[in-house]
């Protein structure tokens, strides 16, 4: 449903792909939540760009058919660069 749901889109261009990476789905009666990691690449300049990303989606069971009600996605920020103290002026001994 999740790669469905991209695809449908229709305005991606073929060199923009996403990779659906680890899922946590919950079903609570008629209403399910299903939050992860995804992975959205392309071609840019002859060069690959990927960025990761977190999502959530809502789902809703409506006449027996789940459907996506609410999504949501960011991306993952860089991790932090530790810089030693010794290297920022001012801040060193």
């Amino acid at each position: 449903m999740v790669c469905d749901y991209f695809n449908v889109l229709g305005t991606v261009p073929p060199s923009h792909k996403v990779v659906i990476g680890e899922q946590r789905i919950r079903v609570y009666s008629d209403i399910a939540i299903n939050t992860g990691t995804s992975t959205f690449s392309e071609i840019r300049d002859d060069k690959l760009i990927s960025r990761p990303a977190q999502f959530s989606f809502l789902y809703r069971n409506r006449d027996g058919r789940w459907v996506i009600v609410d999504h949501h996605s960011s991306a993952v920020p860089a991790p932090a660069q530790l810089v030693a103290i010794a290297d920022h002026p001012g801040l060193g001994r």
